[in-house]
């Protein structure tokens, strides 16, 4: 897989503030009395802002391949078709792939 991007630098206080109280919250979520930025004081938030150099990687494109067992006899492949199938969820599509051809 090649993913192509581009990096962006980001020194505003306010995009950092918002990445810095959006990553809280994801990861304080999980506890009865989650941490949140708005309870520690504003002076120290503001010093620890400056320490942070925000960057961005924005996607421009994803190149890739999939391999489905092609190099396999068709016995095998009809194998793993049966076994992914039997598993259900996300492995019956890989088999659904599978079994269209590719």
């Amino acid at each position: 897989m090649h993913v192509h991007e581009v990096f962006v630098v980001h020194d505003d206080a306010e995009w950092k503030r918002a990445l810095v109280t959006r990553l809280t919250q994801r990861h304080e979520s999980q506890f009865d009395v989650p941490w949140a930025v708005e309870d520690a004081p504003p002076d120290y938030i503001d010093a620890m802002l400056k320490a942070i150099v925000g960057i961005e990687l924005r996607i421009t494109s994803i190149q890739a391949k999939r391999k489905l067992s092609q190099n396999r006899s068709p016995e095998d492949i009809a194998g793993t078709i049966s076994g992914l199938s039997a598993v259900g969820g996300p492995s019956a599509e890989v088999a659904k792939a599978m079994r269209s051809g590719f």
